[in-house]
């Protein structure tokens, strides 16, 4: 199922604000925060760095879930009905018996449904897939249950 296409992006933020989008008042603790670019914890002063913002979070939770492959590490699996935490990227990689239009189409999918797994995230509004070469870019948009805007990509 592909996500609604809506006018624009401020207009639902608009029209649905706090209508049915908080799931309920969450408070997410803290995490490690993490250095994509050299693959470690972030270090100041000697000590591992703390995020206590939620958007910050779930930022990094996101980023996270496009780093790992599924299934490969059980760290954040949150739904312990559904035990999944990362994606099948690497599955679709160099498979030519699938259409790449079917193959982007699952992968939107699967971004969706792994993001609605995080209890912050209270609706993905766009997900949009962008293939240059060899390289997949990935844009979206999701409201947090405080009905904040997250805009970002992942490459």
């Amino acid at each position: 199922m592909l996500p609604k296409i809506v006018n624009s992006l401020l207009e639902v933020y608009q029209n649905e604000g706090a209508q049915g989008l908080k799931k309920e008042v969450l408070n997410l603790g803290k995490d490690i925060a993490w250095d994509f670019e050299v693959n470690k914890t972030s270090i100041s002063g000697g000590y591992p760095m703390d995020l206590i913002d939620p958007k910050e979070i779930t930022k990094q939770w996101i980023k996270k879930v496009f780093e790992t492959t599924k299934n490969k590490y059980m760290t954040y699996i949150i739904n312990k009905s559904n035990p999944s935490f990362g994606l099948p990227l690497r599955s679709y990689i160099g498979n030519l018996k699938i259409p790449n239009s079917l193959i982007l189409a699952e992968i939107e999918k699967e971004i969706v449904e792994m993001m609605m797994v995080f209890p912050y995230i209270s609706r993905v509004i766009d997900v949009f897939l962008l293939k240059n070469k060899d390289k997949l870019i990935v844009f979206y948009t999701v409201i947090t249950i405080d009905q904040e805007l997250i805009i970002s990509n992942v490459s």
